[in-house]
């Protein structure tokens, strides 16, 4: 308690030291988004859900989220998974190793089933899907964040089975310059995180553009103490590392763009894959790729799209310390995309194209505790796709369907079908599609007979505009999976494997949000709701196996229920004040092991995190940037809980933790 009161003391104090010295000399340029109505945010247009044209958040036909630069910088928020966790839906489990993945909707989609885009690059590892966070990717590059929670492998493949984040970092004219921002972070026991982050962007003239973007740091996943199965301890206070180093450089020319992109992310972990290792095991995520863009446009009417590129994936490469003992496993992905958008007239227009991908996998592990040494194949994918957008009388019309033929696993045809419509102050959206999962690289090492997993999806949205500060939406959702490709571990060997499920699964649910914006300030409260529906695979049952029974419509690791309310005061044209509650209902995990080898179903109790953050921008500091916040204001003792029965305990979160801020612009 003297730790919060001391906190809030120094906010205070800064606070009111602030509101005496504070002038109005550079408002127009430190309000830059605040003066915007929610109505003028709620018109910006989004790409993430269409190919043929961007579109309104309220016309898009997705269920889309759109978080800007200047949301993000005034929540404070230290990571991808501080933002993400205001959004709908969104929750986040424990894999194995130190390792923490996405949850949305009550499904875990960490085995590559939501795609992650970095300016156009697929940020998901080519050798499981996977995408790992925790003091990951750096928030500053970011001037756009738009999310799809629903089916989006008609327009981007295999990976997009269930959503999309699409992250747009800064370009030169946003950049202007070099800017430095440095974080660091204290939990209860130990630094949280340390932190630094560069950009710099020029326009040289009207043809040429340059950006270079620049991060590294330090982070620890948390200062609590896991417990295993068996009861030994670890304090991770030093021993859950989380360090990244990311590396993002664009060049735009006329009508030719370019980007090289270099993500190297290291996890240090003593939880291995649930019980407590011995020597610290390195895990290494580690990225380069390079993307070339060209469009042409014949007319204002015809327009082309042609984008090549090649990345290099050593992702999930382990070092436990043991000479002979570890895991080194590289794919090599090169695709080829063309796209053609045609405007007919002011109601109908479409968008055609052709893809093209190789993956070359190369497994370097000698034969090891982790797998059979053994060849991996190639993949070769080719892709036609169409996508038509007609204004009816009764609204957006937008159909399409993407036809693939894979060397492995064969053709498969995914068609989607929208309709959405704006009615003065309500607008309304009526969505189905089809998305799939390709198997990756090593779920093919793994299991030979792995398959395509596949999913159809029905979505609704109505929302009200009640005036231009203030909006209303509410969507269902129902989807159904069959092939369910799902991580196991083998009871009889130890080794591990993937498999497809003979069920179906699912989930259905509502998600409400009610939004206000006002000069003052800006207030957000939503709430998601789900059920499982059908089946589950046999290692995501909810079972209680000391007595058999079974909780079908609940999912290991993810609430039923979750209520976030984010708000904003602009104390000041140079003052801002963030605070947010997420409160979670009761969750479901296993922990611990009875005298016969079985898991333990716990009940984790519902939970709330209360952050706060505040935000100086001062006249003096020009184009400065000062914050200092308290995140898991209550200390919580939250926990990530694996969401399938793979003998990993569940792992503490960070303890509270007080984050400064500071950045600034030459």
């Amino acid at each position: 308690m003297k730790a919060i009161h001391a906190s809030f003391v120094t906010l205070i104090t800064m606070c009111s030291s602030t509101l005496v010295n504070a002038d109005n000399a550079d408002a127009e340029t430190i309000k830059r988004l605040r003066d915007l109505s929610l109505e003028d945010l709620m018109n910006i247009e989004i790409s993430v859900a269409s190919k043929t044209k961007d579109k309104s958040l309220r016309e898009t036909p997705g269920i889309v989220s759109i978080i800007t630069d200047e949301e993000i910088a005034q929540s404070g928020a230290r990571d991808l998974i501080d933002v993400l966790r205001l959004v709908p839906g969104f929750d986040f489990g424990v894999d194995m190793l130190n390792v923490v993945g996405i949850g949305i909707r009550g499904t875990w989609v960490h085995e590559g089933k939501m795609l992650m885009l970095i300016d156009g690059i697929e940020m998901n590892e080519r050798n499981y899907g996977n995408l790992a966070l925790g003091n990951h990717y750096p928030l500053e590059h970011i001037k756009r964040i738009e999310i799809m929670r629903g089916p989006g492998s008609v327009n981007y493949g295999g990976f997009a089975e269930l959503g999309v984040i699409n992250i747009i970092t800064k370009n030169a004219e946003d950049i202007d310059g070099v800017q430095i921002n440095l974080t660091h972070g204290k939990m209860l026991k130990t630094t949280g995180r340390q932190n630094i982050s560069l950009m710099y962007g020029n326009k040289i003239n009207k043809e040429l553009e340059i950006t270079a973007a620049g991060y590294v740091g330090k982070g620890q996943r948390s200062d609590g103490e896991y417990i295993d199965s068996n009861g030994k301890t670890v304090n991770m206070a030093e021993t859950s590392q989380l360090t990244p180093h990311f590396v993002n450089l664009g060049l735009k020319y006329g009508n030719f763009s370019s980007r090289f992109l270099s993500d190297n992310y290291r996890l240090h972990s003593y939880d291995g894959y649930g019980e407590i290792v011995e020597n610290p095991w390195k895990v290494d995520f580690q990225i380069w790729a390079y993307l070339a863009k060209y469009h042409y446009d014949f007319n204002q009417d015809l327009k082309l799209n042609i984008e090549s590129g090649y990345q290099r994936d050593q992702s999930w490469t382990i070092d436990n310390g043991v000479p002979q003992r570890f895991s080194k496993n590289i794919v090599e992905h090169s695709w080829l995309k063309s796209r053609l958008n045609y405007i007919f007239n002011d109601q109908f227009q479409f968008a055609t194209g052709v893809e093209f991908y190789s993956d070359k996998s190369t497994n370097k592990s000698p034969d090891n505790l982790f797998v059979e040494s053994k060849s991996i194949p190639n993949f070769q994918n080719y892709t036609l796709f169409l996508e038509s957008d007609y204004k009816s009388n009764w609204g957006n019309i937008t159909g399409g369907v993407r036809y693939e033929h894979h060397n492995l696993f064969g053709s498969a045809i995914v068609p989607r079908l929208a309709l959405t419509n704006i009615v003065d102050q309500f607008h309304y959206k009526l969505l189905y599609g089809h998305s799939f999962r390709t198997p990756a690289a090593y779920n093919v090492y793994l299991n030979q007979e792995i398959q395509t997993e596949k999913n159809k999806v029905f979505e609704a949205e109505i929302g009200y505009q009640i005036h231009k500060n203030m909006t209303l939406t509410m969507n269902v959702f129902n989807n159904m999976a069959t092939n369910n490709i799902t991580y196991d571990v083998l009871s009889t060997t130890g080794l591990v494997t993937y498999f497809n499920s003979t069920e179906k699964m699912g989930s259905r649910g509502i998600e409400t949000e009610w939004r206000f914006k006002e000069k003052w300030g800006s207030v957000t409260l939503n709430h998601s709701f789900y059920q499982k529906i059908y089946g589950s695979a046999e290692n995501q049952k909810v079972i209680d196996f000391q007595t058999g029974n079974e909780i079908k419509t609940a999912s290991l690791a993810f609430p039923t229920h979750k209520t976030t309310l984010n708000t904003t005061f602009n104390l000041s044209p140079q003052l801002t004040l963030n605070s947010s509650l997420i409160f979670y209902g009761s969750r479901y995990g296993y922990d611990g092991i009875d005298e016969n080898g079985n898991a333990h179903l716990k009940k984790f109790p519902a939970s709330v995190l209360a952050n706060v953050f505040l935000r100086y921008q001062p006249t003096w500091f020009k184009n400065g940037d000062i914050g200092i916040g308290i995140y898991d204001i209550f200390n919580d003792k939250s926990r990530f809980i694996q969401p399938y029965n793979g003998g990993h305990n569940s792992l503490p979160a960070p303890s509270r933790e007080i984050v400064f801020k500071i950045g600034y612009k030459f």
